[in-house]
């Protein structure tokens, strides 16, 4: 695999919980010269959708309304891809299903955004972690990236935050956000059984204690070159806004590019009651302690 134009780039899925440092660590993830790092999206899901509608599998891919389709999400929308070069992009590949419209989405972007990007990698969550073993199978190259924290972090962080779609807290019930973070921890340990080798678990607790550390060993593990110190450094301690904090999520990740503070990781002791602690503890017990959460 090359970095040129003519070259699909190796795919990547960035799988998170809401609050659980995702977009920080995208955002370094995607300083690295040959990564790029997608804005979420919902584009497979909906994609998936539309190639089993029985009316579309009748005909030839209208490439036009096909890409009127992608473009009518405004997470896609806010990417910023030129409409013109999304819709030459679909029809100058052989995409006839979800599956090769996705790729050619990412490389379309990446050409677009970082063309020298050798591995893209889309950050999602929801649906892409509840079907990764379908994007495993369908995209043998890739690899899925899992970032954890601690539920009682999240929690805390989620009913604080306000989420862009619906105006509302992001986690508005602990229950639901506590059964949320268990299935999660369930489909990673599913799909670490299935293909131990393509299944990284990111710590959100280990990466802010060692930024470098942990991005070199994923750079590693994604194929990429390795930095030397001095451009290591130098990447990590630009302080600029980050293309993955769009219009819709500015309010709630406008500081990405800041060092975040260590001692953030642990606001939740002291700002959970008890019985929230316990509650999330019982729940997740089982899950928590495989991770090292007591």
């Amino acid at each position: 695999m090359t970095g040129s134009n003519c070259a699909f780039p190796r795919l990547v899925f960035l799988l998170f919980r809401s609050r659980s440092g995702s977009t920080f660590f995208g955002d370094r993830l995607s300083r690295h010269p040959e990564v790029l790092v997608t804005p979420e999206s919902r584009a497979a899901p909906r994609l998936y959708e539309y190639f089993h509608k029985k009316e579309i599998q009748k005909k030839e891919i209208d490439h036009h309304k096909l890409t009127e389709y992608l473009l009518v999400e405004q997470k896609l929308r806010e990417w910023n891809l030129p409409r013109e070069k999304l819709l030459q992009g679909l029809k100058g590949y052989n995409v006839n299903d979800w599956a090769s419209v996705f790729r050619t989405l990412c490389k379309i972007y990446r050409d677009w955004k970082k063309p020298e990007a050798r591995v893209v990698v889309f950050k999602k969550s929801g649906w892409y972690y509840k079907n990764i073993n379908r994007l495993l199978s369908t995209y043998p190259d890739s690899i899925a990236i899992w970032m954890i924290r601690d539920p009682r972090a999240i929690y805390n962080s989620a009913r604080k935050a306000i989420h862009s779609e619906n105006n509302k807290p992001m986690a508005g019930n602990i229950l639901k956000n506590a059964l949320g973070w268990r299935e999660y921890m369930n489909r990673l340990l599913f799909s670490e059984q299935q293909r131990p080798d393509r299944n990284l678990p990111v710590y959100y607790e280990y990466l802010l204690h060692d930024l470098s550390g942990v991005l070199s060993e994923i750079w590693q593990k994604l194929g990429v070159r390795t930095l030397r110190t001095a451009e290591l450094n130098e990447i990590l301690e630009e302080r600029k806004a980050s293309h993955l904090v769009t219009k819709s999520t500015k309010h709630l990740h406008d500081n990405v590019y800041q060092e975040p503070l260590i001692e953030h990781a642990n606001k939740w002791e002291k700002e959970l009651p008890a019985s929230q602690k316990m509650l999330i503890r019982i729940i997740c017990k089982k899950e928590m302690k495989r991770h090292g959460y007591y």
